[in-house]
């Protein structure tokens, strides 16, 4: 789903001004977006708190080369990737340090990108297909056919959509296998330890799911968007509407942790 449809979708939502966390990062900071102060449905910020939602500080903020969104960190987490959406809808793909600083702009169109477990690599979509270069914009390569990549937690694999379905591909080699036959799915994003994906489904509601990484075990989690697991893989943080919320990854324990925000991912403890 195209960001402004998402902030249609949260507008009315999104005008709380600060984190309001009732419940604990696990094992890290939540990054999360958050319509400008001032903005109309059109204009966001990405912002990440610590436990109880302390230290909330800002990472990306609009500017000349569009609106800040899809935000992914390196398994370490001293690297971030996010995306800048033109109103247009060109994009282009930004590397920074984990609080947003030394922030600079690959070369070449891209959207949604997803950055390898050692920081050196980025997968992202660009013209309908699933693309991976280096962090420095060379050696784009084509993998497959889709958009909304997530790299693996062993950096062999990528999981992406294609015709609103969720598909594992490996990074080396022509292995491509299909975890959905539904349609209407997006998001998705590993688990820890590589056994499941998460995703949401729009069908007569929106609603998170996880299947196995072996495209068994499919189950609904319950209503929501946009979930992220948790780097200890005890929780699952997941766009609500009244903003990020969390949940056991058996759907129990859901309950609000920051007020207004949206499209979360985790940021692992640096150690």
């Amino acid at each position: 789903m195209k960001l402004a449809g998402i902030l249609t979708i949260l507008v009315a939502f999104s005008a709380v001004p600060a984190a309001q966390a009732s419940h604990p990062g696990a094992g890290g900071r939540i990054a999360y977006e958050r319509a400008a102060a001032g903005g109309h449905g059109s204009s966001s910020e990405i912002f990440a708190a610590g436990p109880g939602g302390r230290g909330e500080t800002l990472i990306a903020s609009p500017g000349g080369g569009g609106l800040p969104t899809a935000l992914s960190f390196s398994a370490g987490g001293s690297k971030l990737v996010f995306a800048r959406e033109s109103r247009f809808g060109g994009g282009s793909v930004v590397v920074a340090n984990a609080d947003g600083s030394s922030a600079r702009t690959v070369p070449g169109d891209g959207h949604r990108p997803s950055l390898s477990p050692d920081g050196a690599r980025i997968a992202l979509d660009s013209g309908g297909s699933v693309w991976i270069e280096h962090i420095d914009g060379s050696r784009r390569t084509r993998l497959a056919a889709g958009q909304d990549p997530s790299w693996s937690p062993d950096g062999r694999s990528i999981a992406f959509v294609n015709g609103g379905n969720v598909y594992v591909a490996r990074v080396a080699g022509a292995l491509t296998r299909r975890l959905t036959r539904d349609g209407g799915n997006a998001g998705p994003g590993w688990s820890p330890d590589g056994t499941a994906i998460a995703f949401w489904h729009s069908g007569r509601r929106n609603t998170v799911e996880i299947v196995g990484s072996n495209g068994r075990a499919r189950k609904t989690l319950g209503p929501g968007m946009e979930p992220a697991w948790s780097p200890d893989r005890r929780t699952i943080a997941f766009t609500c509407p009244l903003g990020v919320c969390t949940m056991r990854p058996d759907g129990s324990g859901r309950r609000l942790a920051v007020a207004g925000g949206y499209r979360p991912a985790w940021q692992p403890a640096r150690g």
